[in-house]
């Protein structure tokens, strides 16, 4: 697995004539899509068959389940290697479970930016902001329901979480 994305894409015409051409290309950070379109340019130019012009992404490898189309857009492209670059892979795991790839790639990255922290239990977010904002009593603290508390404000939608690799990852909705 590589810690970066790249994606495998094929000249439409060698394989609509039963060959297959193509490059695994590494979408690198500060690419912006020209950067891309030209490797792909240079691949088409040397397509087994002449004047090629038409391309699709066949395949793709990323630390993070992105699921990237056969047509994604080269800037989608550009800016999930940008997320893959600025932001804790184990994060954007969690995040891209509870985001939609019809969103698109600015909601990812939203999501990302509401990030809260992980856990290693339920109720440990809860005590940690309920701690900040109110000067509850020690004598108090053990009679809270720490876990009940998260699990409410989950369900009110004041948070998301997700459970992955024996953490608990935490997104603000309220933001």
């Amino acid at each position: 697995m590589t810690d970066s994305l790249r994606v495998y894409v094929a000249c439409l015409a060698a394989y609509n004539g039963g060959r297959l051409h193509g490059d695994w290309m590494e979408i690198e950070p500060g690419d912006d899509a020209t950067d891309v379109q030209d490797r792909i340019d240079a691949m088409l130019a040397r397509s087994p068959e002449p004047g090629a012009e038409e391309w699709a992404i066949h395949d793709w490898e990323s630390p993070v389940a992105f699921g990237i189309g056969e047509y994604e857009s080269l800037d989608d492209l550009v800016a999930y290697a940008a997320l893959l670059e600025d932001f804790d892979h184990d994060v954007l795991r969690a995040a891209a479970e509870l985001w939609s790839h019809g969103e698109g790639v600015d909601a990812l990255r939203a999501l990302v930016d509401r990030y809260r922290g992980s856990f290693e239990s339920a109720g440990e977010y809860a005590e940690e902001v309920f701690g900040e904002i109110h000067d509850i009593p020690q004598a108090l603290v053990s009679y809270i329901d720490w876990p009940a508390l998260e699990r409410d404000m989950e369900l009110s939608g004041d948070i998301s979480t997700v459970h992955s690799g024996g953490r608990l990852y935490v997104f603000d909705n309220l933001s």
